[in-house]
Formats: structure tokens, sequence, C-alpha cells
């Protein structure tokens, strides 16, 4: 099964938004992976499961974790408080689809130990739910 068109949105409806940016910085979403030299705090969401009905209309129940990494567990946390803002209940732009449904389904909290420092992370785990 496809999801770039729930990950586009995804992406679409998180980088648009204004108060993330102010929080994060420009540029700060990505797919799966912070890349190396991006300075923190971030933004990443990955796809943890979906599951495709086939039966007409066509749904797919896509569960993203977004999880904000910054370098205090506090930082990292506000982001995420904003992330729920913007996805709870919201209404993504789904190419072909219709979003039927967007809701947290558990929130994420820990604090990750580096050689060099340590580093926060807060998020929570989005049921994507869309037919058509």
């Amino acid at each position: 099964m496809d999801v770039s068109e729930i990950e586009k949105a995804l992406y679409s409806k998180l980088a648009n938004d204004a108060t993330l940016t102010s929080l994060l910085g420009s540029g700060k979403v990505f797919n799966s992976i912070i890349p190396a030299d991006i300075a923190l705090p971030a933004l990443v969401f990955s796809l943890v499961s979906a599951v495709e009905d086939t039966e007409t209309p066509r749904a797919v129940r896509a569960i993203y974790q977004v999880k904000a990494v910054a370098d205090t567990l506090s930082d990292a946390s506000a982001i995420a408080a904003q992330v729920d803002t913007v996805l709870q209940d919201a209404t993504l732009t789904v190419t072909g689809m219709t979003n039927f449904y967007t809701a947290c389904q558990g929130h994420i909290r820990y604090l990750e130990q580096g050689k060099q420092q340590n580093y926060g992370h807060a998020g929570a785990d989005y049921l994507i739910w869309t037919e058509g």
C-alpha cells in the first residue's frame, strides 16, 4: 500500500503551522529521520503501522509517530503540545482520498542520554484514517 499522499499531507500540515515554525525554526520537519547536520529542535514523523481495507470505499488507517527532539525535555514537550493542537481532530488534505479521522492514540516522552549531552523526546502516535 502506498502511503506517500498521507505523508505529504502530514508534512504539509506540520510544516505550514506558524506556531510550530516559531518553536522549531524553518525547515525542521522531517519524514523518518532528522539529518545529522540539523541543529535541534526538530520534528520527525514516521509510519508505525498501516492497514488497508479493500472494500468500497477503500480505507487506509495509518498510525504515525510524530516526535519532537530537542536539547531539553521541556522544549520537546512544548513542541509536542503544539503538534497535538495541530493534529488532534484535524482535517488533512490527502490527494485522492478523504481524511475521515485524525486523532492521538497515545503519548511518548523520554530523555535520551547522549555521550556529550541529553536529548528530550516528546510526541504521540496519531491515527490518520482516510477513505476514497
